[in-house]
Protein backbone atom coordinates (compact mmCIF):
# COMPACT_ATOMS: atom_id res chain seq x y z
CA UNK A 1 0.00 0.00 0.00
CA UNK A 2 1.23 3.70 -0.43
CA UNK A 3 0.82 4.62 3.27
CA UNK A 4 3.47 1.16 3.60
CA UNK A 5 5.48 2.36 0.94
CA UNK A 6 5.76 6.77 1.32
CA UNK A 7 3.64 6.78 4.70
CA UNK A 8 0.06 8.64 4.93
CA UNK A 9 1.24 12.14 3.56
CA UNK A 10 2.66 10.86 0.60
CA UNK A 11 -0.21 8.94 -0.12
CA UNK A 12 -2.59 11.45 0.27
CA UNK A 13 -0.57 13.89 -1.83
CA UNK A 14 -0.76 11.31 -4.69
CA UNK A 15 -4.26 10.79 -4.23
CA UNK A 16 -5.82 13.68 -3.04
CA UNK A 17 -9.41 12.85 -0.49
CA UNK A 18 -11.58 14.78 -2.61
CA UNK A 19 -10.81 11.81 -5.46
CA UNK A 20 -12.17 9.40 -3.51
CA UNK A 21 -15.47 10.92 -2.37
CA UNK A 22 -15.99 12.10 -5.98
CA UNK A 23 -15.76 8.67 -7.00
CA UNK A 24 -17.90 7.38 -4.14
CA UNK A 25 -20.54 9.78 -5.22
CA UNK A 26 -20.11 8.59 -9.03
CA UNK A 27 -21.01 5.17 -8.13
CA UNK A 28 -24.28 5.91 -6.13
CA UNK A 29 -25.50 7.90 -9.05
CA UNK A 30 -24.62 5.08 -11.40
CA UNK A 31 -26.54 2.68 -9.21
CA UNK A 32 -29.44 4.44 -8.16
CA UNK A 33 -29.89 5.64 -12.06
CA UNK A 34 -30.15 1.78 -12.58
CA UNK A 35 -33.27 -0.60 -12.96
CA UNK A 36 -31.57 -3.72 -12.07
CA UNK A 37 -30.97 -4.56 -8.38
CA UNK A 38 -27.98 -6.30 -8.55
CA UNK A 39 -26.57 -4.05 -10.53
CA UNK A 40 -27.80 -1.21 -8.16
CA UNK A 41 -26.20 -3.09 -4.84
CA UNK A 42 -22.79 -3.74 -6.41
CA UNK A 43 -22.65 -0.12 -7.68
CA UNK A 44 -23.23 1.07 -4.18
CA UNK A 45 -20.75 -1.41 -2.76
CA UNK A 46 -18.33 0.34 -4.64
CA UNK A 47 -19.22 3.79 -3.92
CA UNK A 48 -19.36 2.69 -0.19
CA UNK A 49 -15.19 1.58 -0.93
CA UNK A 50 -14.26 5.09 -1.79
CA UNK A 51 -16.07 6.31 0.89
CA UNK A 52 -13.84 4.40 3.34
CA UNK A 53 -11.11 5.59 1.66
CA UNK A 54 -12.24 9.16 1.94
CA UNK A 55 -12.66 8.73 6.01
CA UNK A 56 -9.35 7.14 6.10
CA UNK A 57 -7.58 10.03 4.34
CA UNK A 58 -9.44 13.02 5.33
CA UNK A 59 -7.73 13.93 8.12
CA UNK A 60 -4.77 13.05 10.41
CA UNK A 61 -6.38 10.31 12.40
CA UNK A 62 -8.97 7.97 10.25
CA UNK A 63 -12.62 8.59 11.16
CA UNK A 64 -13.48 5.53 12.56
CA UNK A 65 -16.72 6.20 13.16
CA UNK A 66 -17.86 6.86 9.50
CA UNK A 67 -15.66 3.92 9.00
CA UNK A 68 -17.63 1.36 10.72
CA UNK A 69 -20.91 2.55 9.66
CA UNK A 70 -19.24 2.60 5.91
CA UNK A 71 -19.05 -1.28 6.65
CA UNK A 72 -21.64 -1.88 8.41
CA UNK A 73 -23.66 -0.65 4.97
CA UNK A 74 -21.35 -2.91 2.90
CA UNK A 75 -22.11 -6.05 4.93
CA UNK A 76 -25.78 -5.09 4.51
CA UNK A 77 -25.51 -4.51 0.77
CA UNK A 78 -22.73 -8.03 0.68
CA UNK A 79 -25.83 -10.10 2.10
CA UNK A 80 -29.01 -8.50 0.02
CA UNK A 81 -26.22 -9.30 -3.13
CA UNK A 82 -25.75 -13.14 -2.57
CA UNK A 83 -29.88 -13.11 -1.25
CA UNK A 84 -30.53 -11.33 -4.99
CA UNK A 85 -28.07 -14.13 -6.65
CA UNK A 86 -29.59 -17.31 -5.41
CA UNK A 87 -33.12 -16.38 -5.90
CA UNK A 88 -32.10 -15.91 -9.72
CA UNK A 89 -29.91 -18.92 -9.88
CA UNK A 90 -30.19 -22.40 -8.69
CA UNK A 91 -27.16 -21.89 -6.33
CA UNK A 92 -27.71 -24.35 -3.35
CA UNK A 93 -30.17 -27.01 -4.87
CA UNK A 94 -29.95 -30.45 -5.21
CA UNK A 95 -29.55 -32.28 -8.59
CA UNK A 96 -33.73 -33.67 -7.88
CA UNK A 97 -34.40 -29.87 -7.36
CA UNK A 98 -32.60 -28.78 -10.33
CA UNK A 99 -34.17 -31.39 -12.64
CA UNK A 100 -37.54 -30.37 -10.94
CA UNK A 101 -37.05 -26.79 -11.29
CA UNK A 102 -36.89 -27.57 -14.88
CA UNK A 103 -40.31 -28.59 -15.10
CA UNK A 104 -41.17 -25.43 -13.32
CA UNK A 105 -39.83 -23.12 -15.69
CA UNK A 106 -42.06 -20.11 -15.28
CA UNK A 107 -40.99 -19.31 -12.09
CA UNK A 108 -37.58 -17.84 -10.59
CA UNK A 109 -35.20 -19.93 -8.43
CA UNK A 110 -36.09 -17.86 -5.56
CA UNK A 111 -39.89 -18.32 -6.13
CA UNK A 112 -39.95 -21.89 -7.11
CA UNK A 113 -37.66 -22.68 -3.61
CA UNK A 114 -40.89 -20.71 -1.58
CA UNK A 115 -43.22 -22.72 -3.03
CA UNK A 116 -41.49 -25.64 -3.06
CA UNK A 117 -40.89 -25.00 1.00
CA UNK A 118 -44.35 -25.76 1.79
CA UNK A 119 -44.50 -28.90 -0.38
CA UNK A 120 -44.88 -32.35 0.91
CA UNK A 121 -42.92 -35.15 -1.13
CA UNK A 122 -43.78 -38.88 -1.04
CA UNK A 123 -42.98 -41.83 -3.02
CA UNK A 124 -45.84 -44.33 -3.15
CA UNK A 125 -45.40 -48.02 -2.28
CA UNK A 126 -49.58 -48.99 -3.65
CA UNK A 127 -51.84 -47.57 -5.55
CA UNK A 128 -53.55 -44.23 -3.84
CA UNK A 129 -56.09 -42.26 -4.76
CA UNK A 130 -55.63 -38.73 -5.04
CA UNK A 131 -59.09 -37.20 -6.22
CA UNK A 132 -62.56 -39.02 -5.82
CA UNK A 133 -64.76 -37.76 -8.37
CA UNK A 134 -67.18 -35.14 -7.51
CA UNK A 135 -65.39 -35.09 -3.65
CA UNK A 136 -63.88 -31.48 -2.24
CA UNK A 137 -60.47 -31.11 -2.63
CA UNK A 138 -57.93 -29.36 -0.26
CA UNK A 139 -54.61 -30.75 -1.97
CA UNK A 140 -52.87 -29.64 -5.55
CA UNK A 141 -50.76 -32.52 -6.75
CA UNK A 142 -48.20 -32.80 -9.20
CA UNK A 143 -46.44 -36.46 -10.30
CA UNK A 144 -42.44 -35.57 -11.33
CA UNK A 145 -42.26 -39.22 -12.08
CA UNK A 146 -44.89 -42.50 -12.51
CA UNK A 147 -47.96 -42.93 -14.11
CA UNK A 148 -52.07 -42.03 -12.75
CA UNK A 149 -55.04 -43.45 -13.82
CA UNK A 150 -57.98 -40.74 -14.74
CA UNK A 151 -61.71 -42.58 -14.11
CA UNK A 152 -64.15 -41.05 -15.07
CA UNK A 153 -67.98 -42.08 -16.20
CA UNK A 154 -67.03 -45.68 -16.34
CA UNK A 155 -63.57 -45.31 -18.89
CA UNK A 156 -59.95 -44.73 -17.45
CA UNK A 157 -57.15 -43.35 -19.32
CA UNK A 158 -53.46 -43.62 -18.09
CA UNK A 159 -51.28 -39.99 -17.88
CA UNK A 160 -47.60 -40.58 -17.31
CA UNK A 161 -45.50 -37.77 -15.01
CA UNK A 162 -45.32 -34.42 -15.03
CA UNK A 163 -48.41 -32.99 -14.93
CA UNK A 164 -50.87 -31.60 -11.95
CA UNK A 165 -54.06 -32.60 -10.21
CA UNK A 166 -56.43 -31.10 -8.67
CA UNK A 167 -55.66 -27.58 -10.22
CA UNK A 168 -59.29 -27.03 -11.61
CA UNK A 169 -60.56 -27.25 -8.19
CA UNK A 170 -57.61 -25.17 -6.50
CA UNK A 171 -58.55 -22.39 -9.20
CA UNK A 172 -62.66 -22.96 -9.17
CA UNK A 173 -63.30 -24.20 -5.38
CA UNK A 174 -65.37 -26.98 -7.13
CA UNK A 175 -65.07 -30.52 -6.67
CA UNK A 176 -62.70 -33.26 -8.37
CA UNK A 177 -64.73 -33.75 -12.08
CA UNK A 178 -62.53 -37.48 -12.35
CA UNK A 179 -61.47 -39.54 -9.74
CA UNK A 180 -57.32 -39.68 -9.88
CA UNK A 181 -55.54 -42.88 -8.90
CA UNK A 182 -51.20 -42.47 -8.97
CA UNK A 183 -50.07 -46.07 -9.82
CA UNK A 184 -47.35 -47.48 -7.40
CA UNK A 185 -43.75 -46.36 -8.06
CA UNK A 186 -44.98 -43.36 -8.72
CA UNK A 187 -43.42 -39.83 -6.47
CA UNK A 188 -45.99 -37.13 -5.82
CA UNK A 189 -45.84 -33.67 -4.54
CA UNK A 190 -48.75 -31.90 -2.88
CA UNK A 191 -49.46 -28.84 -1.17
CA UNK A 192 -52.32 -27.58 0.75
CA UNK A 193 -54.45 -25.31 -1.13
CA UNK A 194 -55.16 -22.52 1.50
CA UNK A 195 -51.35 -22.64 2.29
CA UNK A 196 -50.32 -22.05 -1.86
CA UNK A 197 -53.04 -19.69 -1.91
CA UNK A 198 -52.27 -17.29 0.36
CA UNK A 199 -48.43 -17.12 -1.35
CA UNK A 200 -50.15 -16.90 -4.41
CA UNK A 201 -52.36 -14.16 -3.23
CA UNK A 202 -49.22 -12.82 -1.56
CA UNK A 203 -47.09 -12.73 -4.58
CA UNK A 204 -48.68 -11.30 -8.43
CA UNK A 205 -45.74 -12.54 -9.73
CA UNK A 206 -45.60 -15.98 -8.47
CA UNK A 207 -49.18 -16.32 -8.95
CA UNK A 208 -49.34 -15.50 -12.81
CA UNK A 209 -46.37 -18.31 -12.69
CA UNK A 210 -47.80 -20.77 -11.14
CA UNK A 211 -51.47 -19.94 -13.86
CA UNK A 212 -49.32 -20.42 -16.41
CA UNK A 213 -47.83 -23.35 -15.40
CA UNK A 214 -51.49 -24.88 -14.74
CA UNK A 215 -52.81 -23.86 -18.47
CA UNK A 216 -49.41 -25.56 -20.26
CA UNK A 217 -50.66 -28.39 -18.33
CA UNK A 218 -54.67 -28.52 -19.32
CA UNK A 219 -53.15 -27.97 -22.56
CA UNK A 220 -51.18 -31.44 -22.61
CA UNK A 221 -54.02 -33.58 -20.61
CA UNK A 222 -56.49 -32.21 -23.06
CA UNK A 223 -54.22 -34.63 -25.73
CA UNK A 224 -55.15 -37.69 -23.61
CA UNK A 225 -57.74 -39.82 -25.43
CA UNK A 226 -60.19 -41.99 -23.55
CA UNK A 227 -60.28 -45.29 -24.50
CA UNK A 228 -63.47 -45.71 -26.90
CA UNK A 229 -64.31 -41.50 -26.73
CA UNK A 230 -63.09 -38.96 -28.78
CA UNK A 231 -63.93 -36.56 -25.41
CA UNK A 232 -61.05 -35.59 -23.27
CA UNK A 233 -60.06 -35.70 -19.89
CA UNK A 234 -59.31 -33.04 -17.46
CA UNK A 235 -58.89 -33.50 -13.75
Amino acid sequence: MLTDLFGADVATQLTPPTVYVHLALLFYVIGFLTRDELWLRVQVLTGTFFYILYYYFISDAPLWEAILASLAIAAANLYSSFIIIRERSTLGMSSEDIALYQKFHTLKPGHFRKVMKTAQRAHLSADTVLLDMNQNVDKLFYIPSGEVQISRGGKTAAVKDGHFFGELSFLKGTPASATVTAKAGADVIMWDQETLRAIMEKSPVISNAIIALFNEDLAAKLSVNWPDDTSKSKA
